[in-house]
């Protein structure tokens, strides 16, 4: 089978202002597991400045395939209806699908809102594509596929969940080869990603990582992991390695033990990862500077306890607060993210996350407003209560109120977002700390952000 994955076009100032992140995962993973079973597979990153949605188009009537897997967020999953409908004035017979952790948890609703989609994969992508696209290749008869909901004429067929994959090290390295790798840099410097690990033993209340991968933690072996990181700083050159579980330091000894053997190989690559404030300590920090890490991101979310209590997070703010000074001590950089807009929370609570972040002062900070994704605690419970302002997935962002929160209009919660960057980012002290690591270049995006 001619198997089209693409992630659809992007718009808008995030991409212009952000830059360009690694090749898209998903479907590289997706794309491997199909080519070793013998399928012929392109692919497409609508998030690449110059894929605009005419060479998106072009490239598929040129490529002629039978069956196109679009993967989409939620606050993009328009795009994926658009690129479905597109699609399906090339030839009726093209298969369309769509993935992604928007599609998988309301998938139902995914089909209804767009005629021109044909099946949903529900789980991890990998075997349930294969399944889906041998079916489809033998005889079109997709009731036996697990993993799916799919339309048979006026019906949505619910098909039984698939099992997730059990060791994960028997998936094979993205498809690299398929994408165009010289493209991606930041700053002129060639990046990848990787993921190391699925599933996440957590329950925070914003987060759907538990209930897409499984609330039992898969990890990679160290050994294959570091084998696909040579592949990248060998093969394809890469200088910069982001590392996208959701949290790498989960498994302090195995974190461990990939830093000692990056730092074995003396491979020429820095890299970043993402830790809880509760699951990285002096000992496991000093392993990974020594191995190339520079940069830490931290989840801090907010600087109120009672918030904190709130979205089932399970940290102290002390215990933030000496995380941080343990790692600044270590000259790593740290990005750390903080929400307002919580259902339970007040004003003074919001005033003491951005107080918080001005105290702690990581080197970048991220704000946003709660948003309720289907698939998470939070969604649910709006739903449930009728706290949802909109379903226009556009408005989906994170940086918009989509949902009622007593005590706030939208409104207001939208004028302290813009009051903790405002605070943060425009401080005195923020500058001299920019100026004195002569990071003139992260100035320039804080302008453009603010004044674009």
């Amino acid at each position: 089978m001619r198997v089209y994955l693409a992630v659809p076009p992007l718009e808008g100032k995030l991409r212009q202002i952000l830059g360009t992140g690694g090749p898209p995962l998903g479907i590289s993973y997706i794309a491997a597991v199909l080519e070793r079973a013998g399928h012929v597979v392109r692919l497409f990153d609508g998030g690449l400045p110059g894929n605009t949605w005419n060479r998106f188009i072009e490239d598929i009537k040129r490529f002629k395939p039978d069956v196109v897997g679009l993967s989409a967020m939620t606050a993009v999953i328009k795009n994926a209806y658009k690129a479905a409908s597109l699609i399906k004035k090339i030839s009726k017979k093209i298969v369309t699908v769509v993935g992604g952790p928007h599609a998988m948890f309301v998938p139902r609703e995914t089909l209804e809102e767009c005629p021109d989609l044909d099946v949903v994969v529900k789980g991890e992508g990998e075997e349930i594509s294969l399944n889906l696209i041998d079916a489809l290749e033998k005889n079109g008869d997709l009731s036996e596929v697990k993993g799916i909901v799919w339309r048979s004429k006026d019906e949505i067929i619910s098909n039984p969940p698939a099992t997730l994959i059990k060791d994960i090290d028997e998936i094979p390295f993205p498809a690299y080869h398929l994408s165009p790798m010289e493209r991606y840099a930041t700053n002129n410097i060639p990046i990848g990603t990787m993921m190391t690990s699925r599933g996440c033993p957590y329950r925070c209340a914003y987060c759907s990582s538990s209930r897409i991968f499984g609330k039992v933690w898969r990890p990679r072996s160290p050994k294959n992991v570091v084998d696909e990181l040579k592949l990248l700083v060998g093969k394809y050159k890469r200088k910069y390695i982001a590392f996208l579980d959701d949290i790498f330091t989960l498994s302090k000894m195995r974190a461990m033990e990939i830093a000692d053997r990056i730092k074995a190989e003396k491979m020429d690559v820095k890299w970043d990862c993402s830790s809880r404030v509760d699951r990285i300590d002096e000992k496991l920090a000093q392993r990974l500077k020594s191995a190339g890490c520079l940069r830490i991101y931290l989840g801090f979310e907010s600087g109120s306890q009672h918030t904190l209590n709130l979205i089932n997070k399970r940290i102290t703010l002390e215990q933030s607060r000496e995380t941080v000074k343990m790692l600044k001590k270590m000259n790593f950089e740290i990005i750390g993210s903080f929400m307002i807009g919580i259902p339970g929370e007040t004003r003074e609570d919001i005033e003491a996350t951005i107080d918080f972040a001005r105290e702690i002062r990581p080197d970048y900070a991220q704000f946003t407003i709660l948003t309720p994704y289907p698939g998470t605690p939070i969604y649910e419970e709006a739903v449930k209560e009728d706290r949802l302002l909109t379903r226009d997935w556009d408005k989906y962002g994170i940086v918009s109120s989509v949902m009622k929160i007593p005590g706030f209009t939208a409104k207001e919660l939208n004028a302290l977002l813009r009051k903790a960057y405002i605070k943060f980012y425009l401080s005195p002290s923020f500058w001299l700390q920019q100026i004195k690591k002569k990071r003139i270049w992260f100035i320039g995006r804080v302008f453009r952000a603010f004044f674009h």
